[in-house]
């Protein structure tokens, strides 16, 4: 069963699942060299920002 989109002109890391040590699937993951929407960038700068008020934080706790 295919839960999800496989391209084949894209590149996948491939972590085999098993069970009673049988591959019965795979879990696969692309690969990517950049981020290429918007909502990626955005995300990771939020949580750029999250992490400095969080080590402010920690900073003016000692």
């Amino acid at each position: 069963m295919i839960i999800a989109n496989y391209l084949s002109t894209l590149d996948y890391k491939k972590i085999a699942i098993e069970v009673d040590n049988r591959v019965v699937g795979y879990f696969a993951v692309s690969k990517r060299n950049q981020l290429t929407q918007g909502y990626e960038v955005e995300f990771i700068e939020q949580q750029q920002e999250y992490l400095w008020l969080i080590a402010l934080l920690v900073i003016s706790l000692f």
